[in-house]
């Protein structure tokens, strides 16, 4: 059996919150561990700048951040790639490591939403989009075969 820990942050300034040292620091964790890359690594600093998801995605993207020093909203985003409005960034990695002497594998999900929609918000976001995404990737690899 196969499973998934999946940590869901309600909105960018919550998780990581200017002026406050240990929520600062979360984001910092996560990356360490490599489950998070910074937003302007992975976008680019600058307006309509070509960014490393392109690289990744292995075509061109084109991000707009226009609207970055604004505070992200449900109506008005900060990102836009390729013209599609972004309301949240999704991070995947399978971590290794040893525990009492055995090699043991976690798969992880790091689900970063631009804004502070509230605690149903959030369950909607992981039963409506991460769960629909792992059956979607399940299917794929063992059709049938899928709980929650």
């Amino acid at each position: 059996d196969k499973w998934v820990t999946t940590l869901v942050a309600d909105g960018r300034s919550r998780i990581a919150q200017k002026g406050d040292e240990v929520r600062e620091q979360n984001l910092r964790n996560l990356e360490a561990i490599g489950l998070y890359v910074p937003l302007d690594e992975l976008y680019g600093a600058r307006p309509f700048q070509h960014s490393r998801l392109g690289e990744a995605l292995g075509k061109p993207c084109t991000v707009d951040r226009s609207d970055f020093n604004a505070e992200a909203k449900k109506d008005k985003p900060r990102y836009r790639v390729n013209g599609h409005p972004v309301y949240a960034h999704l991070f995947e990695r399978t971590l290794k490591f040893e525990h009492m002497g055995q090699s043991h594998e976690m798969k992880m999900m790091f689900l970063l939403k631009e804004y502070n929609g509230g605690k149903l918000d959030s369950q909607l976001w992981f039963f409506e989009g991460v769960v629909k995404y792992l059956h979607h990737c399940n299917e794929a690899a063992a059709p049938g075969r899928f709980e929650i």
